[in-house]
């Protein structure tokens, strides 16, 4: 995400305008040729070379199959990519910052709106394990409710595998293209495509880029409204009826200027180093944000899951943080909703596991304003089950929705008075055969748009729960989107 860029010689290209595709040519001619393009320099000469032989490849592949393929490359790369694909016009860009690595996506080679977007259906050649799946889904929306406003441009599920990625860590760096072609395509019109994209990756934003003032705020529903929504979800959480139900809150912003989303994802990294720093870019619009609960990471047939429920607030003084630990260890209401995410999880796990490990207590996982308590789970999968089935059978886990899940998504649907959109769902990156997987809940976020944010929280209501208290809570955690966004007050 650094700025600092080892240069060699560079040419100017355009970024994309609208739609990423290209417009084939009303040329014949079916193969790329350098000659067809702007004469490259520096490292350009050789990396659109490259494109431009993927491409031919591509084609070549259609053609030897007789119907589309996705064909793939990689090659290592020796400069860092910006952020600043975030403020271009390319309508798809994907950034996933987890540990020491990054990823970077930009284009879609092929997109998936479907509630389980596997690969099979699709021929790839090359080099395949160079393949990754892209994006997310919502919180689910009640029946016959489209998505709207800030919203708009984001179904409820969708997934693509980007034209261009990079994939940078432990120092070293890679690039991979994904050329999707049919036996008719025109391959000067594809190289062409993916030149200019990898122009967009490198392109670089003004020197400084001051977010903008705040020009108003709103709070939706207003807190008196939600104060007397969470008043009646204790008492139906009394009665029986449900567990815990996560009851969320939005803040709308509206700022003086245009709100650049490479700054916002800039400072959710500095701001929160352990966290997942994400950003999803569709058209017009980025959701984004700095999340500490992983849903899952899978390898080799190994998944390691991160049950993250109940918090308390952080102090300056060492002293007093240590004690606020120490109140949260021992809460009992936080230790009963802890344990409703810890037992879904085991309760998940276990028909697709040969091996499970559950620690008996949770620890404390600090982050920069906020605490929870915290127990990471492990499990060998059986053979045959994939990172979606396990993506589905996780979530929304009780940390997002509550417990019953069915009844705590339907009270959520009939009364929490807000469109989540994409908040509390999931984001992430899995490979091309489900087998490597790094997905994460989609919490302390909020979407973007030209002078338009809104931020999002929730928290768990059980019996016992108070709600200005529940409230407050909100506070803490609605702080880490608005120290991004540059409002310091949080």
């Amino acid at each position: 995400m650094s700025r600092r860029v080892r240069r060699t010689e560079k040419r100017l290209i355009p970024l994309v305008s609208g739609n990423d595709q290209e417009r084939t040519p009303t040329t014949n001619q079916r193969r790329a040729s350098p000659q067809s393009l702007e004469e490259p320099r520096g490292r350009w000469a050789e990396l659109g070379l490259w494109a431009d032989g993927l491409a031919s490849e591509a084609v070549s592949k259609a053609e030897e199959r007789g119907g589309p393929v996705l064909h793939a490359g990689s090659r290592p790369l020796d400069w860092e990519p910006s952020v600043d694909v975030l403020d271009s016009s390319v309508e798809d860009a994907f950034f996933f910052g987890q540990g020491g690595t990054t990823f970077l996506g930009v284009g879609a080679a092929c997109s998936l709106e479907t509630e389980v977007p596997s690969l099979r259906g699709y021929h790839l050649t090359g080099d395949a394990h160079a393949v990754r799946v892209v994006g997310g889904w919502g919180f689910p929306a009640p029946a016959g409710r489209s998505r709207a406003g800030i919203w708009r441009d984001f179904p409820p599920s969708r997934w693509v595998v980007p034209a261009v990625a990079l994939t940078s860590q432990g120092g070293g760096a890679r690039v991979a293209l994904v050329v999707p072609a049919a036996p008719s395509s025109n391959a000067a019109a594809l190289a062409a495509r993916y030149r200019r994209l990898l122009g967009v990756l490198d392109a670089r934003g003004a020197p400084s880029r001051s977010l903008p003032r705040l020009a108003s705020s709103r709070s939706l529903p207003s807190e008196a409204r939600w104060l007397s929504l969470a008043e009646r979800l204790v008492r139906s959480i009394s009665r029986g009826d449900l567990k815990k139900v996560v009851l969320s809150r939005s803040v709308a912003l509206r700022f003086a200027g245009v709100v650049p989303p490479s700054a916002v994802v800039e400072r959710l990294a500095s701001l929160n180093p352990g966290a997942t720093t994400f950003a999803v870019k569709r058209r017009g619009a980025v959701f984004l944000g700095a999340t500490p609960e992983s849903l899952f990471t899978a390898k080799g047939g190994r998944v390691e899951v991160d049950c993250l429920a109940a918090s308390s607030s952080r102090s300056d003084d060492a002293a007093s943080d240590d004690l606020l630990g120490e109140q949260l260890l021992g809460d009992r209401k936080s230790g009963t909703e802890h344990r409703l995410v810890v037992q879904a999880a085991v309760a998940a796990l276990s028909p697709m596991s040969s091996t499970l490990e559950a620690p008996r207590s949770p620890v404390l996982k600090k982050l920069a304003t906020i605490q929870h308590l915290y127990t990471p789970l492990r499990a060998t999968l059986l053979k045959g089950v994939d990172a979606w089935a396990v993506a589905r059978a996780l979530w929304p886990n009780p940390a997002i929705a509550g417990e019953p899940r069915e009844g705590a998504v339907r009270w959520i649907q009939s009364s929490e008075e807000l469109d989540r959109g994409w908040f509390s769902g999931v984001v992430g990156v899995v490979d091309a055969y489900g087998g490597e997987a790094s997905l994460a809940v989609g919490i302390r976020s909020g979407i973007v748009r030209g002078r338009d944010a809104t931020i999002y929280a929730g928290v768990g209501v059980v019996e016992g729960s108070e709600p200005r208290l529940e409230l407050e809570e909100t506070g803490w955690k609605l702080a880490v989107m608005r120290r991004a966004l540059g409002l310091e007050g949080g």
